[in-house]
């Protein structure tokens, strides 16, 4: 029986806000999404003190066969605000969900760029692309169409 298994965590902002001054915090990942060979985790990853501000890195890692060294990752970050006037948790939750979504997504193109069949249909595509400008170029040619009568 195949059984699908996600786990989904919920980030505790208020305790990075709370603790982001605790060195122990500083090389510690949270994970926050797991689902077959991906995680998904997040780190701080700077303190701006001049914006008042921490910058979270959100990291996903693919750990299954059928991608190359360079694509296995994908990271981006966003900003915390140190100020808790300026809060929005349920912005900061949205924010949290679409930069792991992009990451996802980032690392599903390189899954499908590896994939031999992609690689056989863009050369196809370029073979047809390059066909297609003879033939348009013949035809041209045939009409005693040149260049500079588009110009």
């Amino acid at each position: 029986m195949n059984e699908l298994s996600t786990k989904v965590f919920e980030f505790d902002f208020q305790f990075i806000l709370d603790n982001y001054l605790d060195r122990r915090l500083w090389k510690k990942k949270w994970l926050i999404f797991k689902y077959g060979n991906l995680e998904i985790t997040v780190k701080i990853y700077l303190i701006d003190v001049v914006r008042s501000q921490v910058q979270l890195e959100v990291e996903a890692e693919y750990f299954g066969s059928g991608i190359d060294y360079w694509n296995r990752k994908s990271g981006w970050s966003f900003y915390l605000p140190l100020e808790k006037e300026n809060i929005n948790f349920i912005a900061l939750q949205n924010k949290l969900v679409g930069t792991a979504i992009y990451c996802i997504e980032s690392i599903e193109t390189g899954i499908i760029l590896y994939e031999k069949g992609y690689r056989e249909a863009e050369e196809l595509d370029e073979i047809a692309r390059n066909n297609n400008v003879k033939v348009a170029k013949e035809i041209l040619k045939k009409m005693k169409i040149t260049n500079k009568k588009f110009c």
